[in-house]
């Protein structure tokens, strides 16, 4: 198997919950993208300053990685879905590092399955060196963690060696 790195953002812990059974299916090395100021986590600040961030692109600044990209051939991209792009800490990460010769697979999670939009985003940073090359979008993880994992053992069949 080549090596993994699956890198994720999650505020409410959906996002975390993909990740973590990305890694245990396929034995992957887990990165947690960390906001060096966190946002708001509840109420309607949450929704409002985390939409409007997250629509205007913010790119607030993250905690140094433990990992360094260049030591990994796939990288997993997990993402949650704000007002149909990406929160302000994977804007910050895409915008900071390079994908040259990795495989990239995204996998989204959102309360509608809308993630077109967010996935179109991160191909956009990912493609200027590489391309994407599978993709997945999950309907609120934590609702059903064990349909959540049979999905994301079809989804990491899909490109895990």
């Amino acid at each position: 198997m080549s090596k993994i790195l699956v890198v994720y953002y999650s505020l409410d812990g959906n996002t975390e919950l993909a990740a973590n059974q990305i890694k245990d299916i396929t034995g992957a090395d887990l990165e947690q993208l960390i906001p060096e100021h966190e946002p708001v986590r509840k109420g309607f600040r949450k929704l409002a300053a985390g939409g409007f961030q997250a629509l205007i692109h913010y790119k607030p600044r993250i905690k140094r990685l433990r990992h360094n990209l260049e030591d990994y051939e796939t990288i997993v991209i997990a993402s949650p879905v704000w007002a149909g792009t990406c929160p302000p800490a994977m804007e910050t990460f895409l915008n900071k590092e390079s994908f040259s010769g990795k495989e990239v697979v995204i996998c989204a999670c959102s309360a509608s399955g809308k993630a077109d939009r967010m996935i179109d985003r991160i191909r956009h940073f990912v493609g200027r060196d590489n391309t994407v090359s599978v993709t997945t979008s999950l309907v609120s993880p934590l609702k059903d963690p064990d349909k959540t994992r049979q999905k994301l053992e079809e989804f990491c069949l899909a490109w895990a060696e």
